[in-house]
């Protein structure tokens, strides 16, 4: 029971009181740390998740490259093709380089002198985050980077060249950066619902996050041979395995959990890594990207991290029929769902050798389905 009860606290964490006057939003003194784009994900594991302190997955160096590497470099090639005769980026700045995903910044390459990201992953995996860019997002009345295009490279992979979002960093901790990203939110959900091209998107119902179960459980059961692991990282596995079938032989609950919310356009992996603050004229505006998650359905996991009681207050003029109650089971539900398509991305790194950052992510994510497992049975 007290693992319940800090669960349950911990899904109300950040409520705001709904009957407080919205202001405009201010820039706060804490508002403008300067981060760059790849620092919540070296400091933190997938969804915001802090790591142990002796992990160190490889592939998670930065650098930065210049002067004739940086003209020769695939990512300068590529936006070269894309662009034609443009400004070529006096630095490269590497931001992730893992398998199958590589992410750059191109200094002072975009048309304003501004810097461009460039991804390059998968041509099915970034085609879909193209469509959503300039089929779905384009038309909603939400703030997002602008996307420049895709270009392919062969071989099933391509590039992806975005706007960069800028390095001020949203803080979860911050009472004005949680009023916008709750607002945002709201209005991203309430105009996707209407929006017909939106629902053609891939599913990301709840029977997406069964599939992410299934694979996730499949990846740790392979996982355990690898002679890099420890017995105590055994244990974490044998743990993990277990509350995946708990959880799947409850999932009528889980699926009671996600209903009396609209399906519309859900982000899928909404947490400060993905979410950069701009200045304008009137405040900050909130920028979302990595859209590689998207899709369509109830948007309970897009919750997970905000305050119920405060996106209820921006969505019930376009819901009214949304109660409170509703908004709160949909969060809840939502860190459940995020917790499985989490451990599915960390167990995939099972298969190699250095194990010990995934590790300790999956630790984090074992103690926290033992909660959800413990709520689902008393029927919370």
């Amino acid at each position: 029971m007290a693992l319940a009860r800090a669960f349950l606290k911990d899904s109300l964490h950040g409520v705001e009181d709904v009957n407080e006057q919205v202001t405009s939003l201010p820039v706060p003194s804490s508002a403008l740390r300067r981060g760059a784009l790849h620092e919540a994900s070296q400091d933190a594991g997938p969804r915001g998740v802090p790591l142990r302190a002796d992990t160190g997955l490889r592939g998670h160096t930065t650098s930065i490259i210049a002067g004739r590497e940086a003209l020769e470099h695939p990512a300068t090639e590529a936006w070269a093709r894309l662009r034609g005769s443009g400004t070529p980026p006096n630095e490269i700045e590497c931001l992730k380089e893992t398998t199958p995903s590589l992410v750059y910044r191109l200094r002072k390459a975009a048309p304003s002198g501004g810097d461009v990201i460039a991804k390059q992953g998968r041509s099915e995996t970034l085609r879909a985050e193209l469509a959503i860019y300039q089929k779905v997002l384009v038309h909603l009345p939400v703030s997002t980077p602008h996307c420049y295009g895709l270009v392919e490279d062969g071989d099933g992979i391509c590039w992806l060249f975005l706007e960069d979002a800028g390095e001020v960093v949203y803080s979860p901790e911050d009472k004005d950066h949680r009023r916008l990203a709750a607002r945002w939110l709201a209005r991203l959900h309430t105009s996707a619902a209407e929006f017909a091209a939106a629902a053609a998107l891939p599913d990301r119902g709840v029977a997406h996050y069964l599939e992410h179960l299934h694979c996730g459980r499949e990846r740790m059961l392979l996982g355990r041979a690898n002679p890099a692991l420890r017995p105590e990282d055994l244990a974490v596995l044998d743990e993990l395995i277990a509350q995946c079938t708990v959880i799947e032989s409850r999932w009528e609950e889980v699926k009671r959990l996600c209903r009396g919310m609209p399906q519309t356009l859900v982000h899928g992996d909404f947490v400060p890594k993905n979410i950069r603050l701009r200045l304008g004229q009137d405040g900050l505006i909130l920028l979302a990207f990595d859209w590689e998650t998207a899709g369509w359905g109830v948007p309970a996991v897009d919750l997970a991290q905000l305050s119920p009681a405060l996106y209820w207050r921006f969505v019930r003029e376009d819901w009214p029929h949304l109660g409170i109650r509703t908004v709160t089971r949909l969060a809840k539900a939502g860190k459940l769902l995020g917790r499985l398509a989490a451990v599915d991305w960390a167990a995939h790194w099972l298969k190699y050798q250095w194990v010990e950052r995934p590790m300790g992510w999956l630790a984090v994510y074992r103690d926290d389905l033992a909660v959800a497992v413990e709520l689902l049975a008393e029927g919370k």
